[in-house]
């Protein structure tokens, strides 16, 4: 048995990359915990804790092909070692790769490669997005009153195996802005989100 989910607004893609958030009651979910949605691996992160040490509320990432209801389950001992077994014989997908430099983060994602500035006080949040070596994306920025944002800290929120979270603050005329950047490993779509 699991915990059903349904989409609110069903997308028309055939995979996507999903994102959402589950409560726990208290002694029901542990940090350790693996899961799977309907037949596919998805990522486990603590939000949340009760006083015990166990799960209050998850976030979950990962791609799921489309579906109209999803089942989320947790996986037994047995099936985390036959899960276990398998990576090791049939090796692991390659995933997000993630490199720094002096002057930029790289991230590579199957065929996008994306460059973002690090330094404070650049005007683009991310300097280029490449796909298949051509370039698709240059200098996205944030503005306000057609001035461009200055980015004062670019940091990796969250990195796994699954998702890049890349955290932008700054201020677009005078006023304070953070956005977030959000790579799934498999899927070429980037979620911008600004708060």
């Amino acid at each position: 048995t699991g915990i059903t989910l349904h989409w609110i607004e069903r997308p028309t893609e055939d995979t996507i990359a999903v994102r959402f958030g589950v409560p726990f009651e208290r002694g029901k979910g542990h940090p350790n915990d693996q899961f799977r949605l309907n037949d596919g691996d998805i990522e486990c992160y603590p939000l949340a804790y009760w006083p015990d040490g166990s799960l209050k509320w998850a976030g979950f990432t990962g791609l799921a092909s489309n579906a109209e209801s999803y089942s989320l389950r947790q996986l037994s001992a047995q099936e985390i070692k036959a899960k276990k077994k398998d990576k090791q014989k049939n090796g692991t997908q390659p995933g997000l790769e993630l490199r720094k430099t002096a002057e930029q983060y790289i991230i590579k994602n199957g065929d996008n490669l994306i460059f973002l500035p690090i330094g404070g006080g650049s005007t683009c949040l991310l300097d280029s997005l490449l796909y298949q070596g051509q370039a698709t994306c240059q200098r996205l920025r944030v503005c306000a009153d057609e001035k461009d944002g200055r980015t004062d800290s670019v940091c990796i929120e969250r990195q796994s195996g699954q998702q890049i979270v890349v955290k932008c603050c700054g201020t677009a005329d005078g006023l304070p802005y953070i956005v977030r950047l959000y790579f799934n490993a498999g899927s070429p779509t980037l979620r911008l989100l600004h708060s």
